[in-house]
């Protein structure tokens, strides 16, 4: 049987609210969500749902063994998903969130969970409002881009790949841009992936601090 998604736009403060429970509900069910992160679209679910994140891994086609990148709302929740923060992390958390900047750190090893690995764990702090609102209210979202093969990350919710997802929160059209930039805190720093933020500016914002 095909799932049925269900649409709540949020330029109503009532549907609004009422998408909101609804997505919450859904994913401490295991089920997963499509809604509006920083410049676009993300496919979310419950991080400390088993059943939640194979089926996320399942559909967005993220293989066993890669962490699945995970949503916060504040930056103490580092503390309790990673091992150790490094004082870089929290200088660069400090400069950048929320926004779009992934930082990769080593996992706290009491979690019970599948988004991480047993190596890595992907965290970042979205700009939308609406995405804190959810993560605020469940904990730790597990969270992959909600793009079609080959195209573009969406900027609309009719342009998501909405395979396997429950409820969809419209948050209008997003700015659209590069993804986020993503750093290595493991061993040192290393910048993996420059997206929005560039490199230069995350070895800046860490040079003020290292006079």
């Amino acid at each position: 049987m095909t799932l049925v998604m269900r649409t709540y736009p949020g330029d109503d403060p009532g549907l609004r609210a009422a998408g909101t429970r609804a997505a919450v509900t859904a994913m401490r069910s295991g089920r997963l969500v499509l809604a509006p992160a920083d410049f676009h679209y993300a496919v979310i679910t419950d991080a400390f749902s088993m059943s939640g994140v194979a089926r996320l891994r399942e559909v967005r086609g993220v293989i066993e063994g890669a962490a699945v990148p995970v949503f916060i709302h504040k930056r103490t929740t580092m503390h309790a998903l990673w091992g150790r923060v490094p004082r870089d992390a929290e200088i660069l958390a400090r400069t950048f969130w929320p926004g779009p900047l992934t930082l990769i750190g080593k996992p706290q090893l009491s979690l019970a969970w599948t988004a991480g690995v047993s190596d890595a764990v992907a965290l970042r702090m979205p700009l939308h409002p609406w995405m804190l609102a959810l993560v605020a209210e469940v904990g730790p979202l597990a969270a992959t881009g909600a793009q079609r093969p080959d195209e573009p990350a969406p900027t609309t919710l009719g342009t998501c790949d909405s395979q396997g997802v429950s409820i969809g929160l419209d948050g209008g059209e997003l700015p659209g841009g590069p993804v986020s930039t993503v750093v290595d805190l493991r061993r040192g720093v290393e910048v993996l992936r420059e997206g929005a933020i560039p490199a230069g500016e995350v070895m800046a914002a860490l040079a003020r601090e290292h006079p």
